[in-house]
């Protein structure tokens, strides 16, 4: 897997390739700017669909048993949503490079890493909750709509208690409104983090570091989608340690924020991947998951490096067998 390509992170749901299916819900937005312009003008909730139309098979199930019925269709009318529909096709010439460039933003953006995905945006455009993967039913796909629109609702109430305090006060209770939501997501909210860094002019809930962290990790997010961008091309031993040895050169940096640290590490793993180097592969997809092991990325490259060390001990295991009946013959 390549890191630099973003929308193909965590597609474990889908297969690498399927029949070509093609599809559109009526009405359905196709531009996401679009959509976020009429949401804001008329005060409606957005529900963004990430799906691979023409080579993702849990896409095609969520499509037949949930968003091509009948009952969605009235869940939508009943909702009022915006419906944007964002599709990442496999077919050559399927879509304008430029335009399929602008969707891996999106979902770099959003940190959507698997499809099918359903993201929910409020009238301003700010997340709050992501469903990922298929339905086993409508019904069941609109009892995890229903729990996210609960989740935002206790969200905007808490917020609305809390702006009636002052001081401190005021800036714990946003503070604690704000934790309601995803973690990935709260960064969205800036004017209730603005509100909080007011009420608290010294920093004690630390939102005021936070965004200055923010502000560095765009910058460095910047800078390895550019480095990524580099190590395009051929695989050669030459170009694998080249851009290895560029990675571990950024990896000096004592400023470089996890999430980036991760990123890194991760690359040079799949380098020593490629090279059937395992021993390093492990110890520097070890690295990555240490480097941001509370977030989600570190949270899954557990099993990654759980998995990897069974198959070096099962290796081992194999050449000590070997070993053994090989002297047994001697």
């Amino acid at each position: 897997m390549k890191p630099h390509k973003f929308y193909t992170l965590g597609l474990t749901l889908c297969a690498l390739a399927c029949p070509i299916f093609a599809w559109a819900i009526p009405s359905a937005e196709t531009d996401l700017a679009v959509a976020a312009e009429k949401a804001k003008a008329t005060q409606t909730p957005m529900l963004v669909e990430f799906t691979g139309s023409d080579w993702c098979p849990p896409c095609k199930q969520l499509r037949k048993t949930v968003l091509d019925t009948p009952a969605f269709e009235e869940f939508l009318a009943q909702k009022g949503w915006i419906y944007v529909e964002l599709d990442f096709p496999r077919k050559p010439g399927a879509i304008p490079p430029e335009l399929m460039k602008a969707r891996e933003e999106i979902m770099m953006r959003y940190g959507v890493r698997g499809f099918p995905s359903m993201l929910l945006l409020d009238s301003d455009g700010n997340p709050y909750a992501i469903i990922v993967g298929p339905g086993k039913s409508p019904a069941d796909y609109f009892d995890k709509l229903g729990k996210a629109e609960a989740l935002k609702k206790e969200f905007k109430s808490s917020v609305v208690a809390a702006q009636k305090l002052r001081g401190f006060a005021r800036a714990e209770a946003l503070a604690a409104a704000l934790a309601k939501l995803p973690l990935h997501f709260q960064t969205f909210q800036t004017v209730l983090i603005r509100d909080i860094i007011a009420a608290d002019p010294d920093d004690r809930l630390g939102f005021a570091k936070k965004i200055r962290d923010g502000e560095m990790l765009l910058e460095q997010q910047k800078m390895i989608k550019a480095f990524f961008e580099t190590t395009r091309g051929r695989q050669t031993p030459e170009h694998l340690q080249k851009t290895r040895a560029e990675a571990l050169k950024l990896l000096e940096n004592k400023d470089l924020l996890p999430p980036i640290r991760l990123a890194l590490n991760k690359f040079i793993s799949d380098g020593y991947a490629i090279e059937h180097n395992l021993e390093k592969a492990l110890e520097y997809l070890k690295a990555a998951q240490a480097s941001d092991p509370d977030s989600r990325e570190g949270k899954r490259l557990v099993s990654w490096v759980q998995n990897m060390e069974r198959i070096l001990a099962s290796i081992k295991e194999s050449e000590a067998q070997s070993k053994a009946d090989s002297d047994a013959k001697k």
